[in-house]
């Protein structure tokens, strides 16, 4: 009888001490324990982009923390019943805000690298007494091992102009394939031997994405801030929670993925969280940027080069096509399309503009001079000979860009030169350090070249494409302005700065009557205009879609943007700058601050001195979600693409100096 009433206290002592022993009791969540906490709540660390190309970006590294992990830890308090816990992250800045938008399954989150591994049980048989678990995750790229982004393994992309050369060998030998090629290079008016070319790199290039490997570098790690949260919950409760929420890679009967910060946070329903689910979430933050290496190297990709005669001599450690660089190079020197819906017809002169005071009178005179005959038919060109215009330095960790100068008029040239990132992402604050060559001289003339800071698109396959374009759809960008044959998705996407000489207001058709025409004489002052671009591809979703010159509400400034008409495929703005603001430091930074709703352009001397000189938001322009890479040019643009400039291409003549810039620092945040 003793031993029962002793039994009988000991169960209700053990009951009162549990309370509800149905609700997980959480406490002392630490999160990156491993890490410094001296900066506060919100610990700041730099992605690691030494393996970015082959494995994606990975955070944290080997060299950033003792094995490549994040560790965490929590009490919780256990009474004799099987309990289980899952980590989740999610990046904070560049979101959907859970569980309000149908688009919050786009936001960039992920649990357990092994995405098969859901909820891990709390193996532990104590009484009703708190104990500590630790365990550790890292924030990898593509974290719902998402097949779209499956393909070969990296570490086989190696190309070189031998593989090239077998796969054009066997397309020769396959007769029916070598008829089509053959029937493709009348209709393109193409060379056999060029086209054959062509098409073995896009062979090569397509046989990439077929494979079952997680290209994880396919959808990186945005930069910005994280939160994360812990779920803790009973084995019962556990059953009842979605399997698409326990199992980030896989869909609901829509065939939509599940946010599980917002279900855990909005969605879960009382009921069940009061049967047995507990979540908290870590009172630590981690913000991320990410810094491009200009000094890492160059690579020279062929199939982007798309030149069987390329001249190699220029090859050297900094610049080559090496499986080396490959691996290391954050930059790629970049190849221009070139477009041949344009011809220039220059006069046959070369001199260096900025320095041989090469005056209005002078540009007037030699445009009177030279009739038609006299002018010479030609196309910008891009450098057959890489690495001899893009030179990377590790020892300054700077690129700079030469665009030739010319000794010869019969063999001159206007070359574009330039470089493109190979690490891509979506979303963030893209900042660039660059010293562009002066474009105007002292009497204003200018020297011909666009100075660029860009974003395009990472790749063109399926796993790489835009929104749907719900209303009408996009038009390509390599068709006609006014082609009635709209698209769904594409994968095309840009962002640009573009500094030219022209004039800041636009021609008088897209001014509406109500608004005044204003005129200048864009020659009479020393103003660069910089271009800020966004295209959108003509989708038409946006509520207040416009063309012509309309007015961008923001931050109690309009900022006036133009689509030449209804179907043109970009919406701009163009903000004039006196040249001498720029060039007189060693350097300017140029941001894209590119968010899901909104994209704003700024501008300064240092990064703590940036001037917003434009921003849109999607009420007016669809903006990009898919993934890019940062461009940067100096290139030779036609005067046909900016109507109202005081200068034409055609009458500019062909420098004679190697017009010059550095590229000394790119951050993503």
């Amino acid at each position: 009888m003793k031993y029962n009433i002793l039994l009988v206290i000991s169960i209700f002592v053990l009951l009162a001490g549990c309370g509800n022993s149905n609700i997980p009791e959480i406490k002392q969540f630490e999160i990156l324990t491993n890490v410094d906490h001296n900066q506060g709540d919100t610990i700041m660390m730099t992605m690691d982009l030494t393996d970015a190309i082959i494995d994606g970006i990975m955070i944290p590294s080997l060299t950033q923390t003792k094995n490549g992990y994040f560790n965490f830890s929590f009490n919780i308090k256990k009474c004799g019943q099987p309990m289980y816990y899952k980590i989740y992250y999610q990046n904070e800045s560049y979101k959907y805000e859970e569980w309000e938008s149908n688009k919050d399954g786009e936001n960039f989150y992920g649990s357990w690298a092994n995405v098969n591994k859901t909820f891990k049980s709390i193996n532990i048989s104590a009484l009703c007494d708190y104990v500590t678990i630790t365990d550790s995750f890292r924030i990898v790229g593509n974290p719902r091992s998402e097949s779209i982004y499956n393909g070969i393994s990296t570490d086989k992309h190696e190309v070189h102009e031998d593989d090239i050369m077998k796969r054009v060998e066997s397309m020769k030998e396959n007769t029916a394939w070598y008829k089509s090629i053959a029937k493709k290079a009348k209709e393109e008016k193409r060379d056999i031997e060029l086209q054959l070319y062509l098409d073995a790199l896009w062979v090569i290039n397509y046989n990439r994405q077929k494979g079952d490997v997680n290209n994880r570098w396919k959808r990186n790690p945005r930069t910005g801030i994280y939160k994360f949260l812990l779920v803790v919950a009973t084995e019962e409760a556990l059953k009842k929670i979605p399997y698409e929420v326990k199992n980030i890679s896989k869909t609901d009967t829509s065939d939509k993925f599940v946010n599980p910060i917002g279900y855990f946070l909005h969605g879960l329903d009382s009921t069940l969280q009061q049967q047995g689910v507990a979540v908290t979430l870590a009172n630590t933050w981690l913000k991320l940027d990410a810094k491009l290496s200009p000094g890492a190297g160059i690579y020279v990709d062929l199939i982007k080069a798309s030149n069987p005669n390329l001249d190699k001599s220029y090859y050297n450690d900094q610049c080559n096509e090496s499986w080396e660089i490959y691996k290391k190079a954050h930059f790629a020197q970049y190849f221009h399309v070139i477009n041949k819906d344009y011809v220039m017809k220059n006069i046959p002169v070369i001199a260096d503009v900025i320095n041989d005071s090469y005056s209005k009178e002078t540009y007037l005179a030699n445009k009177k001079k030279y009739t038609e005959k006299d002018l010479i038919t030609d196309y910008p060109t891009n450098s057959d000979c890489p690495c001899k215009t893009v030179i990377s330095d590790s020892q300054t960790n700077t690129i700079e860009l030469r665009n030739p100068g010319n000794n010869n008029i019969k063999t001159a040239t206007k070359q574009h030169v330039g470089i493109i990132g190979r690490i891509g992402f979506t979303y963030g604050k893209h900042t660039a350090r660059i010293d562009f060559p002066k474009q105007l001289n002292n009497t204003n003339v200018w020297n011909g070249i666009t100075n660029a800071f860009w974003m395009i698109y990472q790749d063109e396959s399926s796993w790489n494409q835009r929104h749907i374009c719900h209303d009408e759809g996009y038009i390509p960008k390599d068709k006609t302005e006014k082609d009635s044959t709209r698209v769904p998705v594409l994968n095309y996407s840009e962002i640009d700065f573009e500094i030219v000489k022209a004039s800041k207001y636009w021609t008088y058709s897209s001014y509406p009557k109500d608004r005044p025409y204003p005129r200048e004489d864009a020659s009479l002052n020393n103003q660069i205009i910089v271009a800020c671009t966004n295209w959108d591809l003509a989708c038409r979703n946006p509520k207040q879609y416009s063309w012509g010159v309309f007015d961008v509400p923001y931050q109690d400034t309009n900022y006036v943007f133009h689509r030449w008409d209804q179907y043109y495929k970009a919406v701009s703005t163009k903000v004039p700058v006196p040249e001498d603001m720029i060039t007189k430091y060693d350097y300017y930074y140029y941001q894209i601050d590119w968010q899901p709703d909104r994209i704003t352009w700024r501008i300064g001397p240092e990064k703590d001195q940036l001037e917003t000189i434009a921003s849109i938001d999607n009420n007016y322009t669809s903006i990009a979600n898919n993934q890019m890479v940062v461009v940067v040019t100096q290139e030779y643009h036609y005067a046909d693409w900016w109507p109202t400039t005081p200068f034409e291409q055609d009458y500019i003549p062909y420098p004679k100096n190697d017009i010059v810039g550095k590229v000394s620092e790119i951050t993503i945040e």
